[in-house]
Order: C-alpha cells, then structure tokens, then sequence
C-alpha cells in the first residue's frame, strides 16, 4: 500500500516522457464514458473487463504530421513504425506516473494498438484513472471502445448482376475483405480448404482473439461470416476473398485494426487480387446524424484514400431517421435493404420484429434503418448462401444486402475500376442509374446493368414449337436458345392470348419446355399456338411460327362433393371426403375454413383428405367444394361444425431442448465467465436445474403455458396422419409417411387399395407400407391410423403405377436434376439437400444455378431415379 502511493504520488512528478495539460482535460474524454461509470448494469457487462469492473476504451494519440495516405507499402510501413513508437512511450510514460495496471496499482490495461490510427485500445477502471490520462499532453481523446454486433436475414436477377456476369463481369481480379464472425472454409463455396490460399479465400486474420483460427463449423460462430461471404461471391463468382475476423470480441478497435489490415495488404495476398472493397454486415449504437468521429471513420478514410471503398449494413431496428456505426460515417457507403420480391417470404426477427403484409419489390424493408445519409439500397429477404457446417440456407436482413451491393461492386469495378478511387462518384453512379425505392424515395436501389452501362446481350430465339394429340391434352413442346446463357422465361400464346408463362431456371444455352392444353378449356376445333422467349436482360426473341391443332369435343359436367366429415383433435382437425365426375376429369379438391374465401388444396381426388396443424381453440366450420380439369366447379357442401379445445401435452426432453423448443428459458447467476446457468420452465417460472442435459418431464396446459410434472388421463384424441409420399418401381409400391397422436397411443397403421386388400404397415409413428405386382394405373389409397381407443385418422391420396422402362443416365448438377424433375429438395434447419426421385438416395446439397454439387442419376424405371458413380 504505501509503493503504491508513493507510485501515484509521482503523476506530477513525471515530464520527461508526456506533458501535462492540465485545462479542460474534461473535453477529451467522451460523455458517454462517464455515463458508464454512473452505474455498471447488465448491459454495460459486455464492454467489461473479464475479472473487473473495468470499461474497454480507446485512447486517441496525436496523429503524426500528413497530409495523405495514398502511397506505397514503404511508407504505411513506415508510418506503422512510428505511430508503434509513439504508443509504445505513451505506455511507457504510463507506468511510469502509476496509470499502468500492475499488482501495485490500478490502472489502463492494453488491449489492442491500431497502427494505422495512432490509437491504444484498453480498459481503465474508474473514471478518475480516465481523467489523469486525459491530462497527457499527448491523448486527443478517450472514447467508449463499443462493441458492435452482427446483422443477419433473391436479387441477383432483380439487379441484373446475373447478365452482368453471364456477360463476363464476374469481379474478376477485384478482392473482396468481409469484415465478420468466423468462417467455415471446409464449405465448397469458400474453398473447401482450411490451407490458404484456397483458391476462394486467399488469406485472413482473426482480431477478435488474435493468434486463433477464422475457422469454425459452429453454426453460432460461423453462421454470419460463412453467409455474407458466399453472398458477395454469388454476385462476383471470379472474386477473391479475404476472411477477417472481427467477433466475438468486435469493438470498434479490433474492426478499425481489421480495415487497417486490409490497407497494408491492399495489393493482395498469396496471389489474391487487390483488394478494392471492404463489406462490413454489423454495427452498433444509434446515430441521427453522420458520425464522423472515431477510429472506424478514420480507417476508412485511410482505405478510401488507398482505393477501397468500404461497405457496412444499415442496421436491422426499423429507424426511419437513424442507423447504426459504421453505416452512419460519411466514409462509409451504407446499405438499406428492399424486399426482392412482391410477398417476399419473410418472418419477423429481432430486433425490429415488423411486420409487413403488402411487401413489394423495391419498398424498403419495414427493418432496415433509414436516414438522411443513408447511401443506397440493395435486395434482401431469405437469399439462399452457405451454411456453416455444409448445404445451404437462407439470410435475410441489411446483412444480406450489404455483401450483395458488395459483390455487384466488384463486377461494377471491374468494367470501372476507377470508381475505386472515388467514393462519391461511385455512389452518384448508382444514385444516377438506380430504381427509385418505395418508402425512401430519394434514395435508389442498384441497378447493376444500368450502372455498367455498355452491356449488350444478345436476344434469345424460339428454334421450334411442336404440339403432341393425347387423350385430355394436347402437349405442346417448344426449344428456345441463348447465346448469352441467360434465358428467363418463354411465354405461350393460344389463339392469339396469353395461356401461361413458363420459367426458366438453368444457365443451359438451349433448353425444351413442354405445356399441357387441355381440350375441356377449349371449344371443339382449330386452335394454334405460338411463343416468344425473354432473357434476363429483358430481350425478347420473334416469335415463334404458328402451330395449329385440332380439339375435339369433350363432355362438359360439373364434378360432386358426395361426402364430406370432420373431426377434431385436440387443436387439430382432419377432413375425409368423397367426390366424383360424370366425365371422369375431376382435378381437386379444395376446402374452406370458417368464412374465409381463402381455398386450400387437399390430398387426393375423388377420395380425399386434409389434415390440420395446430390452431387456436373455438368452433370451426369447413366447406368443401370440387374442381374439374375444365375449371367446372361443384357446389359447396359444409360439414357439421367442430369445437376445438386445447388438450394436456407433456414433453421429456434435455433442459436445454426444452429451451430450444421454447418451453423453458435460462438465466445466468454471477458474472458471465463464472456464473451458473439455470433453467426455468416458461409460464409456471418454476426451476429445472443447472444441468442442460438433464431430463424432465414438463406438461403444457393450457397452450402456452408450461409446469413441472404429467398430464393426467387427457381424453382420447384421434391419430392423426400428418405425412406421406409414395415411390414406385417395377410394379411395386411403397408408401411412406408419419403419424402423430396426442395419447402417444397408436397402435398400427394400416393401407387399402380401392378394390384391393388392407396390408398392415410397418411402424407407427414413422411407417412404411408395400404393394408388389400392381398392373400399371392409377390407384385411390387410403391410410388409416389406429389407437389403443379404436379411434381412426384417415389420409387418402391417388398413386400412379407406370409402365417399367428403361430411362436414360445424366450427368448435371443437383440443381439442375431439381429443376428438371428427377430430384427433389428438402431443407431441414435452412440446409437445403437434394434427393433423388424415386429412391431417394442423397445426392448432397441443392445448391443454385451458380453453386452445386455435380451428380450423375440413372432412372431405372420410368420416374425412378438412382444415383450411380458416373453414366459411362
């Protein structure tokens, strides 16, 4: 105690290394700083010291004399070494005078040096401390070092970046720095390597603990970085990227240190491109105004100076008159986001949690920040990137447009890479050439091929159109072509009107499309058809030469709705029913709830069914009706009305299951790196443990509301059928599906062929149930869940049996195979994976028309498809 005074006794002493000025030090040190001071609350516990109330700072030296840091490597070296020096006696002078942290005295813990900005990032322990360092003639300032947080949530042809691309501006030998959480480099789309270069990521860095890898295949480290890196490489696929870890650890001094990085290596790395822009999806605090203060401003001032221009995400609240740092710096192009599409799928997320039920392409987002100094605009909302750990998912929030604007600027810099050097220019380009943006109509959204500006694509072509006689139909079958690869769409005209639109989703240059006609639409007699295709740059191709056909007469009968039941489940109800059609062209079902207008397609025909998901409790009415393939609709028929009611549920799962599944919540006792995490069921509050894989048994009554214990004796509820598919091959036929009851009491399952035997499935909950020697056809089906109760759910559906034949073997992505109808795709935790028809064999992750796996399918019967090693 008494060195520790005589230490402090010394401040005043102490000249020879830094001065004092003593008048209005106060003015150096930032407001908020004393605020967190005042009083130290949870919220503050981020910026905290691990072992000690201590705040994490940034103390700003003085810069050394110049006037630009457009030059050579030479010189930010050497400006390095000197701004290293001048930190390196500011500390010095530190200890010296007792303002040094040591096991004698409390003081400024270093954290971090920003070489570039003449800046030591640290902790202090008290205000006072902050207030003698303020003193030394030598600090410009002290600030809070904040501590920003990720931004997370199709645009490509929106933007017109897929032409550019298919036009050769690829962002080729334009590098890309994403500015992040850590990466999974395992993922193809970010090279598949953790040795770089990898030929996708050439070199990275992690500032956020320095010394550690940017690799990780946790889904709740990598989830970000793995996300917006591959969605600025999706716009630029010839790109090079840089990897730069910025979280957990992302205060504004380890991103400033991260742009600093990108400065020095700004020629490029290992071979890597140079490197011309910055993407940043994250952000903190909230600003009206710019913030043209601070280190972040300051490193990308020193990037601009050097030709890169820096990106960073508006921010996800909802402002209408504010955004988040970095977006809010002047040195800094800030990215909105719009929705991609009219309906764009899109569920609520934190921290805006808006909602937005007329959403249209080009509207500002309800979530994305917006100010006067916002920049621009880019699209977002569910866009498919890499998932962290393999497969794909998707990202929606300001955090996918930001990588997005990203990626179009590097194909942009590519056909203009002076643009580099001039941020406000670049931004007029955009502003000049963009799509006004409904909600902030100063503003605009890029337009990538208006931004360009010299692209000609070459128009598509109808190479021929064929029309095919069948017994409902006539098959019209047209081939169109594209040089430029980028075909969107062809559009069929009957009798001089628009019939449909069919979409194109391949990067093939040539690619056949079949539409059915059918005759009950048509009167008897001549009809002809022709067609045009439209690329994605909007060309249109000639028309087609005009076919004719010959319709005949068809039977015109509206279909019947002969039966129709309910019954209820708990919050659930399913629907049996009977149809049938005098002419035999009955085409579906549809059935209403209540007095919506809102009609739903059911499974099955003339036999068929609906099952419910859980809704709220009350009385319920539905209405069926039948449609035939000629639009001929029956009347409706309504089902005697049913009460719902809310049924004992109980759960047996890990505390930490619980909590995912949202039946229980936890809270942290102690300070965070030692307390203790304990479990508590939601509603009831009562406590679980501290065990996350400890098991329990809780019951939810009434819905929502979640305790400890059992349900005692719930009343008897019906199984319910809640899935089910059917593959076929060589005359057999095997059922697939899932069953759920709120009595855990199934007892079997059990299938019926219209006119043909009841076979017993294998399993409950899960099933699988076979037919062999069937003749080919089309067959009603009927699936009955038993319980121990004798009560029944019921599912009917209509299977096709064909013709055995042998099909042909292909090579193609899985993308491809999806599009073309010989796999299909199922996503499970947003990972979207490819199956193969008919036998299901996994084919790896879906992937898009620019990213997928390449697999080779042999169809062995006709719609059955296996996966085999190649098709030599």
């Amino acid at each position: 105690m008494f060195l520790k005074s005589i230490l402090m006794s010394s401040i005043l002493l102490v000249t020879s290394v830094s001065s004092y000025a003593t008048e209005n030090f106060e003015t150096k040190i930032s407001a908020d700083l004393y605020e967190k001071f005042e009083k130290v609350s949870a919220s503050t516990l981020s910026m905290l010291k691990a072992d000690t109330n201590q705040v994490r700072v940034i103390i700003k030296l003085q810069e050394q004399n110049k006037t630009s840091m457009l030059f050579g490597n030479s010189k930010i070296n050497e400006l390095i070494q000197k701004n290293l020096a001048k930190q390196q006696q500011f500390l010095e002078s530190l200890q010296q005078s007792g303002l040094y942290n040591t096991s004698f005295a409390k003081g400024f813990t270093p954290a971090i040096q920003l070489r570039l900005q003449n800046a030591i990032a640290g902790y202090i322990p008290s205000i006072e401390v902050a207030e003698q360092i303020a003193q030394f003639s030598d600090v410009e300032s002290i600030e809070v070092d904040t501590l920003n947080k990720l931004f997370t949530v199709e645009g490509r042809a929106l933007t017109g970046s897929d032409v550019a691309a298919a036009s050769g501006y690829t962002g080729k030998d334009v590098g890309i720095a994403i500015i992040d959480s850590h990466f999974d480099l395992l993922h193809e789309e970010l090279g598949g390597s953790t040795e770089l270069p990898n030929g996708v990521v050439f070199a990275g860095e992690n500032f956020s603990d320095p010394g550690e890898p940017i690799f990780s295949q946790e889904l709740n480290d990598c989830y970000h970085g793995t996300g917006t890196a591959s969605i600025a490489r999706r716009y630029a696929p010839d790109s090079g990227l840089y990897a730069l870890t910025v979280f957990p650890n992302a205060y504004n001094s380890t991103i400033a240190n991260a742009i600093n990085w990108v400065i020095e290596n700004k020629d490029g790395v290992a071979g890597g491109p140079p490197i011309k822009i910055i993407s940043m999806s994250l952000g903190g605090e909230k600003y009206y105004y710019a913030c043209n203060t601070g280190v972040i401003h300051e490193a990308a001032a020193t990037a601009l100076e050097n030709g890169i221009v820096v990106f960073a995400a508006s921010g996800n609240d909802g402002y209408t008159n504010a955004m988040a740092s970095p977006a809010c710096s002047d040195n800094v192009i800030s990215i909105g986001s719009v929705w991609d599409e009219d309906d764009a799928n899109y569920e609520p997320f934190s921290p805006a949690y808006c909602d937005d039920d007329e959403r249209l392409v080009n509207e500002r987002t309800c979530y994305s920040n917006k100010a006067p100094m916002l920049d621009l605009y880019a699209p977002s909302e569910e866009v498919e990137c890499a998932l962290c750990g393999g497969g794909t998912w998707t990202l929606g929030g300001t955090s996918s447009a930001t990588p997005a604007a990203a990626g179009m600027t590097a194909q942009l810099l590519q056909a203009k890479p002076e643009l580099a050097l001039d941020k406000d220019l670049l931004v007029s380009n955009y502003q000049e050439t963009g799509i006004t943006v409904i909600g902030d109509e100063d503003k605009r959204r890029i337009d990538l091929l208006a931004a360009i500006g010299d692209i000609v694509t070459n128009p598509p072509e109808i190479d021929s159109v064929s029309t095919t006689a069948n017994e409902k139909f006539e098959l019209v079958a047209i081939t169109a072509s594209d040089v430029d690869s980028d075909l969107d769409s062809i559009v069929l005209y009957v009798d001089e009107n628009e019939y449909s639109t069919i979409d194109i989703d391949t990067s093939e240059t040539s690619v056949t499309v079949t539409e059915q006609i059918k005759y009950v639409t048509l009167e008897a007699g001549q009809h002809c058809v022709k067609a045009y295709a439209v690329d994605r740059a909007s060309n249109n191709s000639e028309w087609s030469e005009e076919v004719c056909f010959i319709s005949p007469e068809v039977p015109r009968n509206p279909p019947v709705i002969e039966s129709l039941s309910v019954e209820a489940n708990g919050l659930a109800f399913t629907v049996t029913g009977a149809a049938n059609d005098p002419d035999s062209d009955l085409d579906h079902i549809e059935i209403a709830i209540n007095n919506s207008e809102d009609w739903i397609t059911v499974d099955g025909s003339y036999e068929f069914s609906y099952s419910s998901s859980e809704m709220e409790e009350g009385t319920y009415t539905i209405r069926a009706r039948a449609i035939d393939e000629g639009g001929l609709v029956s009347e409706v028929v309504e089902a005697d009305s049913i009460e719902l009611v809310f049924i004992c549920q109980q759960y047996t799962n890990t505390n930490s299951e619980h909590e995912a599944a949202g039946r229980a919540y936890s809270e942290i006792s102690g300070w965070w790196w030692y307390g203790t995490t304990t479990w508590y069921t939601s509603g009831s509050d009562e406590e679980l443990g501290t065990s996350s894989s400890e098991i329990t048994t809780i019951k939810e009554m009434p819905k929502g509301y979640y305790s400890i214990g059992t349900c005692s004796n719930p009343d008897p509820v019906a199984p319910v059928i809640t899935e089910h598919s059917y593959t076929e091959l060589n005359g057999t036929l095997t059922i697939f599906g899932s069953a759920t009851d709120a009595n855990n009491d199934i007892s079997s399952i059990t299938a019926q062929i219209e006119g043909g035997d009841q076979i017993t499935c294998e399993g409950t909950y899960d099933f699988t149930c076979t037919y062999d020697n069937l003749e080919p056809g089309t067959y009603n089906v009927t699936l009955q869940a038993s319980d121990e109760t004798d009560l029944v759910g019921i599912a009917t559906f209509d299977a096709t049996i064909t013709d055995n034949q042998s099909g042909e073997c292909i090579t193609k992505t899985n993308y491809d195979h999806v599009q073309q109808g010989r796999a299909y795709t199922e996503t499970v935790w947003y990972v979207s994976n490819a199956y193969a028809n008919g036998s299901d064999d996994h084919l790896g992750y879906t992937g898009s028309m620019w990213y997928s796996t390449v697999t080779s399918l042999k169809e062995q019967s006709s719609g059955y498809w296996v996966k085999v090693d190649s098709c030599d």
